[in-house]
């Protein structure tokens, strides 16, 4: 339970900066999605191929998160 508290506590802190200041350089959020599994994929590579779907499912719904509640 605390693995998957301390990775969502991580993924958010890690991605909310950048969320916030391409939203607010007026980026699409295609290009918003890409630059966020750009990101992260790195870092879930040990998953194999599967990483890079876990990642977009993952970047696809923070996203959908910031840009209907403007805070992540």
């Amino acid at each position: 339970m605390w693995n998957l508290n301390a990775a969502l506590v991580e993924e958010t802190m890690l991605l909310a900066l950048p969320v916030a200041v391409m939203t607010r350089r007026g980026l699409t959020w295609p290009a918003q999605l890409t630059v966020l599994i750009l990101l992260r994929l790195p870092f879930h590579l040990y998953y194999g191929l599967g990483a890079t779907v876990m990642v977009s499912v993952r970047m696809t719904g923070w996203l959908f998160v910031y840009q209907r509640t403007g805070s992540l």
